[in-house]
Formats: structure tokens, C-alpha cells, sequence
């Protein structure tokens, strides 16, 4: 589904019985806004990646980020996509140096910053 979206409109979205619904911003054409049956709703920027990967980095929930705040972040978003950036490629790295950090933490193994230049 694809609408102009304001607050007065997402103030009143009602959640759907089953499944998930996802609309589009006409303002911002990569805006998505997913609606669950347990009422969340996120926003995100649906796009693809500069080698044809789709891709739907997550940009925040509403109500804690408005509309305009939305727009601004997929704009930005879009941007970096544009650039080369893949955002979630980028949050799979960070996921996976957080593991081997509280990997070494657990076994003890030292790490690069752990050890003293001499």
C-alpha cells in the first residue's frame, strides 16, 4: 500500500488481525512503515545495494521517530546506500565483533588491546 503518510494518519493505524502490512511514503518513496498484529510499527528504507542485493536497513519505531524524522533518515540512508555503504552488512560485522570480543572475554584469550606494546 502506498499513501501520503502524516501523524493524524498514523495516530489512528490499527494493527492488522494476522500477518504484517507495509506502507510506502509517497514524499519519500523508500519509506516503508511495517505494521505488526502486536501493534509495532517501524520504519525502514527499502532499496538495493550498489550490486543489486535488496536491502531494508531498519530506521527506528514510531512513535519514537516521527514522520519527518522517518524521511530524514531514509534520505540519508538511501544516500550512503547510494555511496556504496551497506548498512547491513555493516551491523552483521559489528555483531560478529562483538561475539569474538565477549568470546575472548570468556576464555580468557587476550586481545589486541589487552597487549602492551614493548
Amino acid at each position: 500500500m502506498k499513501r501520503e503518510l502524516n501523524d493524524a494518519w498514523l495516530r489512528s493505524v490499527k494493527p492488522p488481525a494476522a500477518g504484517r502490512i507495509e506502507i510506502r511514503d509517497t514524499e519519500v518513496s523508500a519509506l516503508v512503515l511495517r505494521v505488526t498484529p502486536n501493534g509495532a510499527m517501524t520504519w525502514s528504507a527499502r532499496t538495493r545495494t550498489k550490486d543489486g542485493k535488496q536491502t531494508r536497513p531498519k530506521l527506528g519505531t514510531y512513535p519514537a521517530m516521527g514522520i519527518a524524522a522517518a524521511r530524514r533518515a531514509a534520505r540519508l540512508a538511501i544516500g550512503g546506500i547510494i555511496g556504496g555503504a551497506d548498512p547491513i552488512e555493516e551491523k552483521r560485522q559489528a555483531r560478529e565483533a562483538r561475539r569474538t570480543r565477549l568470546r575472548m572475554v570468556a576464555t580468557g584469550e587476550p586481545s589486541l588491546s589487552n597487549c602492551s606494546a614493548q
